[in-house]
């Protein structure tokens, strides 16, 4: 977004601002700014200036939030993240590098120049991490054209941290194949591919992890470190833990002596440690920080009192977690520090070109100040996506000669809703580039911010959409193909449960060979109740199949050889599956027998209705939607199971096809097991169908006796298009003119009557069933074909992991 930080250029407190930062007349304090205000100073600052920053925020979601707004307003790839880290001081197999190897991106791009702005919370500023000369140590250019020898590219590799693989499928791999060797840097998006013609590189290239195959070609690339504490060798590791040991003293220094001579035992066998991080203060004796990585940058401290407070605690966290590790041996004297605290914080910013921003007047402790300023600037909640609540927050500051500057989330709901604001009357305009404002007019931007921001001083007005995504995507990862889904005896692990068609219930325990006869082959081996034990060979592998049911141990019955039980299970399962069948053949014969309604194809105002969801689709929904949609247009009546975790979009996948019925004059049912989820789903469907002339009506116990006959009167006279309820829905007295469309939300929650008058309704009506637990009736239906299903299993962009 080009143009944002020449907006405040005519605000005389901010240009002194900047004239301090041009001068290095600094420590500078602002007060009166938000997260949004202090973001947009900041790229105000560091763009027309041409310098880079670095901002230090209390904690790591602020950073997180101030650097996608920079990101917005001064384009993608203008700041990165430097996340803390958590030390790992165990010998551990299980341990999350993804922090780590973020770190070391941003160390490695701003090395090589190719960075402008930080951000770190305090704790992640203040973390010691590898000197830059260390770093520029271990990275090594790799040149097509150049000869080097393959031996000293892996060792090299192995020092610099890289784990050594049989394929390349993570950051920090490295794989050797004859002439070819394929390597994943932290700070690159794709790992390269070199070959070689003898010690000659012939060819460099990047590839993809999904496919292993190439994709462009490069003329040179960079080794980078792959973990912030390396040691050149085992033979340097060794000499310096020599040296520690005679200054461990006293009786906890012990047990430290005993481990770390286990230690170096271990080293001088040639097995590395699994992680170097406690030998940090040994390996770096003149740790580094972020600030080391850039001096020369305009040192920007957000909330100096939070910065102190969130520092104060964490390092009162990490003196305990040391406390313990002294008493377990695993650290000593000499090894016991790996980060800064408030001291070296103000130290930086006394030295350095330094801003503080902060919201209100407070105390900077011993920071010597030589100017403050304070800004008027009001920060704006996001606003929800309702049109006439815009429209409404639009027209008051028209009516003051503000300009305005709205964030509609993507460019499609930025054209939209260009469209609806010229409808109401107010001047607008879709841009990708801020120039010079004119008042009166509404500037509407495909992207979305943190929060809105006002300066009443400039009679300037930023609005942004609440949660919606920015049209700055990362790339999406293609899907696996079919193929590589397991689908055989190989997805079954040494314990897991399996069924034998002729013997029941067992235990998997792996494939062995056996000598039969002289011939040897792979059987299965299966461990039955008792010491039974049955072994199949592997061409009869369509006789065994996953167990699916209850999985704890204590649950499951393991069946016992030649036993008549299994047989009797199976006729009973037999006999309920005939059950089934013949109550499944006389519903699905009915409902191929009486034509359905087929619906129309999309009209105009369907698309109009589409083009204003604030949020990218994911291709499981694009998909899933053109599978509904054929379902509708079709005679027979639709039954679809559609399945997706939660907030992987079920609900817009359904609201699309409801407004698909209501535009051929069809009443839509939204059934929900809940008034809770009811009235959420109410709001949903309002304020996506806001702006179209759609009736939409809530039926459950937030409703009065009086209200609900009033909608029931409605209901049956064809005046209300959709209508959401409870079970209070399937009741005898309500009845609809013209039901179109059934959609039952999580129908596994209804009891057993309402499912029967569900049962009646699939026979005339088309029903959507949405679900992310479908039970296993339903979900063995829809996965045998019986029943037609959708599944949605790509997570939107930026979705947040549900949290239990």
């Amino acid at each position: 977004m080009k143009g944002f930080e020449h907006l405040l250029e005519n605000s005389a407190a901010f240009m002194r601002v900047r004239n301090a930062v041009e001068k290095s007349a600094t420590p500078v304090l602002v007060t009166g700014l938000s997260g949004a205000h202090k973001a947009h100073t900041i790229v105000s600052i560091v763009g027309p200036l041409e310098k880079s920053g670095l901002v230090v925020v209390p904690d790591e979601a602020n950073a997180v939030r101030i650097c996608e707004d920079i990101n917005i307003m001064a384009g993608e790839g203008t700041a990165a993240l430097f996340p803390s880290r958590e030390m790992t001081f165990y010998d551990v197999q299980g341990v999350s590098h993804e922090y780590e190897h973020a770190r070391l991106s941003v160390l490695g791009r701003l090395a090589a120049g190719k960075l402008r702005v930080v951000v770190a919370s305090a704790k992640a500023a203040l973390q010691y991490t590898m000197p830059p000369p260390v770093l520029a140590k271990r990275t090594r250019t790799l040149r097509a054209g150049e000869s080097y020898q393959m031996d000293e590219l892996t060792a090299f590799l192995v020092g610099a941290g890289y784990t050594r693989s049989d394929q390349v499928d993570g950051v920090c791999q490295f794989s050797q194949r004859g002439g070819i060797l394929d390597f994943f840097p932290p700070h690159m998006p794709d790992p390269f591919r070199i070959e070689f013609w003898g010690d000659e590189i012939d060819t460099i290239s990047t590839f993809k992890i999904e496919t292993q195959r190439r994709e462009d070609t490069v003329k040179s690339v960079d080794i980078t470190p792959a973990a912030e504490v390396v040691a050149d060798s085992p033979k340097r590791l060794l000499k310096l833990l020599e040296k520690a040991i005679p200054g461990i003293r006293g009786t906890q220094g012990k047990l430290a002596k005993e481990k770390l001579r286990q230690e170096m035992e271990k080293i001088e066998g040639g097995v590395m440690p699994q992680s170097l991080d406690r030998f940090l203060p040994l390996l770096y004796p003149e740790p580094a920080t972020i600030f080391d990585y850039m001096p020369d940058a305009v040192f920007f401290l957000c909330d100096t009192g939070n910065c102190r407070e969130a520092l104060k605690a964490a390092q009162a966290q990490q003196n305990e977690d040391i406390k313990i590790l002294f008493e377990e041996g695993v650290l000593f004297r000499g090894c016991d520090k790996y980060n800064g605290d408030f001291i070296d914080l103000q130290t930086a910013a006394s030295r350095s070109n330094t801003v503080l921003l902060d919201t209100f007047v407070r105390s900077v402790g011993d920071i010597p100040l030589r100017d403050m300023v304070s800004v008027n600037a009001v920060q704006l909640s996001s606003w929800s996506g309702e049109i006439a609540t815009l429209r409404e927050e639009v027209g008051h500051y028209m009516e003051q000669d503000y300009c305005v500057v709205v964030f509609a989330g993507t460019d499609r709901a930025a054209e939209t809703l260009t469209e609806d604001l010229r409808r109401a009357g107010i001047a607008s305009r879709q841009v990708r580039e801020i120039g010079p404002l004119t008042p009166k007019l509404v500037y509407v931007v495909g992207a979305s911010m943190s929060a809105g921001m006002e300066y009443p001083d400039l009679r300037l007005a930023v609005i942004s959409q609440s949660k919606a995504v920015s049209q700055q995507k990362k790339a999406r990862k293609p899907h696996p193909k079919e193929g590589k889904k397991l689908r055989d005896i190989s997805d079954l692990s040494p314990g897991d449960y399996v069924v034998h068609t002729a013997h029941g219930i067992g235990v998997f325990e792996g494939i062995v060979k056996r000598d039969i006869q002289g011939i040897v082959k792979d059987y299965i081996k299966i461990r039955y109740a008792g010491t039974d034990t049955l072994f199949v060979p592997v061409t009869q592998l369509d006789l065994v199949s996953k167990y699916v049911g209850v999985r704890e141990e204590a649950n499951v019955k393991l069946s016992k050889l030649n036993s008549v039980e299994w047989q009797k299970t199976r006729q009973r399962v037999k006999k309920a599956v005939e059950d089934m069948a013949k109550e499944l053949t006389e519903l699905y014969a009915k409902r191929m027998q009486v034509k359905g309604y087929a619906f129309s194809k999309d009209t105009d105002w369907q698309n109009d209705f589409e083009r204003r969801f604030p949020y990218e689709e994911t291709d499981d929904q694009l998909r899933c939607i053109d599978e509904i949609k054929a379902d509708m247009e079709a005679t027979v009546p639709m039954d679809r199971l559609l399945c997706g975790d939660v907030g992987f979009g079920k609900t817009e996948v359904a609201l699309r096809a409801a407004f698909k019925c209501v535009m051929d004059g069809k009443q839509c049912a939204l059934l929900c097991p809940t008034t809770i989820l009811a009235w959420q789903h109410y709001n949903t469907v309002r304020r996506r169908m806001e702006g179209f002339p759609v009736k939409i009506e809530l039926l459950s116990r937030f409703r009065t006796p009086k209200e609900q006959k009033q909608i029931l009167d409605e209901l049956r006279r064809g005046e209300i298009d959709i209508i959401i309820g409870t079970h209070r829905l399937v009741q005898n007295d309500v009845k609809f003119k013209d039901l179109g469309l059934c959609i039952i939300d999580e129908e596994q929650r209804f009891g057993v009557r309402h499912k029967e008058k569900f049962k009646e309704m699939r026979a005339t009506v088309d029903v959507l069933n949405l679900s992310a637990t479908p039970i296993p009736r339903t979900l063995n239906m829809a996965m045998s074909g019986i029943r037609d299903m959708s599944i949605l299993e790509e997570a939107p962009q930026d979705r947040h992991p549900v949290q239990t």
